[in-house]
């Protein structure tokens, strides 16, 4: 009963009329919030150029938020942004090869180097082992002047080896929000950011 009664009264309610749609009007021509988007423009609401959650339109060239999807004007800026990090990521990927690269062929050199040392170690001790009372003292100088020589080279190795790790540590924890952190640095230190 208590059902019917309200389907009743359901049927006798009318809509109000509510003048919200002038109000609305009016509000934006105030704020000139429904003019019509111009690119370059910026108008409080909008983000501007160098703005670290701002991306540019490829199509239009309207400043967007990263949040959206597509641009007022419907070009898909998430497929964008994707391909500006793909396109990052694959330069990194070379920078990374090419350090790599660079740091093998000064590793080969610093091979040799430990070879000739390693060669110029044998004699003293290979006389000392078999002989221990020939050499003495000038076998213990010869003996530490070859570590030295070998821990330089070391030194040296680790030294030239870090370029390397640093740019495939980045590499490996390289992620869309790190690229837009990057990429934040970079437009924010560029001349043309303030304009």
């Amino acid at each position: 009963m208590l059902e019917n009664e309200v389907l009743r009264k359901a049927e006798q309610l009318r809509p109000r009329k509510v003048g919200v749609l002038g109000k609305v009007d009016s509000i934006l021509e105030e704020t000139q919030l429904d003019a019509p988007y111009q690119p370059g423009s910026s108008n409080g609401v909008r983000p501007t150029r160098g703005c670290p959650n701002a991306t540019e339109c490829e199509a239009c060239g309207g400043i967007e938020y990263l949040s959206r999807e597509f641009c007022r004007c419907g070009h898909y800026l998430r497929g964008q942004l994707e391909d500006e990090y793909l396109s990052w990521v694959r330069r990194l990927e070379h920078e990374v090869e090419e350090i790599s690269t660079d740091y093998l062929q000064k590793q080969k050199k610093l091979k040799k180097g430990l070879m000739l040392t390693i060669l110029l170690l044998t004699p003293p001790i290979a006389v000392q082992v078999t002989s221990p009372d020939l050499l003495g003292l000038f076998a213990y100088l010869w003996i530490l002047a070859g570590l030295v020589v070998v821990c330089i080279l070391a030194f040296i190795e680790a030294r030239l080896a870090r370029p390397t790790n640093d740019a495939t540590e980045f590499l490996q924890n390289s992620s869309l929000q790190v690229y837009l952190e990057h990429r934040n640095l970079i437009l924010n230190s560029s001349p043309d950011a303030s304009g």
